[in-house]
């Protein structure tokens, strides 16, 4: 499936933006832009694919996309068939990180919103009290312009950065390396992992990386990330494996080698394991998306 980048700010001339969509179905291609994005389905159900989660959508499906994420909402088939009358409706709300300058991000008052910012990077999921909220705000923010609309997105945001009622949509794995993270041994192996995770990396090697023997790095890193290094490992590739599906016409064997596996089978064994299906089948639900 091919990704479309697009850029809403130049489009529209605004940092800021909110509009209420209503048409028969979707329209909008498999993109991404640099902007942050509150969706909010009013009407319709389908599927959507955020990252390279697949997933359904209905009416009261609430999400806050970070930039840089491609993402589509697909309509079910009978909203294209000739004489149907439903609409497909949302509100789609869009920022520009740079609506605030540097300054601002660095005032320690501002923490819990740069949090919520890199929580965006994998995708929110809202639900709850929350969604219920906000859905409200952004139906009634349709229209307004100047400061009343800035100071409405503003309240939007101090309800999300103290909001519960929120979770990852893509998984850890799918989260870009950001290099401002400090270097510590863990920043170290998991920036190595994401560059090299098609290649056959040995614990030996990896643990080298972290400058510790084998087993005091196995001890290590289930300590900080709750899972096993190999476990970590099968992560990346089958995240990479997905967005493979998503983007290019591979078959299922050529994207396990391209992945890191040394066999189909395995890759078969392990994509089913993560994903909760085989290849084939994810690869189907893809290809049938993409129409």
């Amino acid at each position: 499936m091919k990704i479309i980048r697009t850029d809403i700010t130049v489009q529209v001339n605004s940092l800021l933006s909110v509009e209420k969509r209503e048409e028969s179905y979707f329209h909008s291609p498999f993109h991404f832009h640099p902007e942050f994005e509150l969706v909010y389905i009013v009407e319709s159900h389908g599927q959507r694919i955020i990252g390279n989660e697949v997933g359904h959508f209905a009416p009261g499906d609430m999400v806050l996309l970070g930039p840089e994420i491609p993402h589509i909402w697909l309509n079910h088939s009978s909203y294209q068939q000739p004489g149907n009358s439903r609409k497909a409706v949302a509100i789609v709300l869009y920022f520009h990180r740079e609506i605030f300058s540097n300054t601002f991000y660095s005032l320690k008052e501002t923490c819990k919103l740069n949090q919520l910012f890199q929580n965006a990077c994998r995708g929110l999921q809202i639900s709850g009290t929350t969604n219920q909220v906000i859905a409200q705000k952004l139906l009634a923010m349709t229209g307004k312009k100047d400061m009343e609309l800035f100071l409405m997105f503003f309240d939007i945001l101090n309800i999300l950065v103290n909001s519960k009622d929120t979770s990852f949509i893509t998984k850890e794995t799918y989260a870009p390396f950001h290099s401002e993270c400090t270097e510590d041994r863990l920043s170290c192996v998991l920036a190595y992992t994401k560059k090299h995770f098609r290649d056959d990396i040995t614990l030996e090697a990896i643990a080298r990386i972290a400058n510790l023997t084998p087993p005091s790095f196995c001890r290590f890193f289930k300590k900080r990330m709750k899972k096993s290094f190999v476990e970590y490992l099968n992560e990346i590739r089958i995240d990479q494996a997905c967005s493979l599906f998503l983007e290019t016409e591979k078959s299922v064997s050529e994207v396990a080698y391209a992945c890191g596996f040394k066999t189909p089978s395995n890759f078969n064994k392990i994509f089913r394991k993560i994903m909760g299906k085989s290849p084939r089948n994810y690869k189907e639900v893809a290809e049938n998306l993409a129409g």
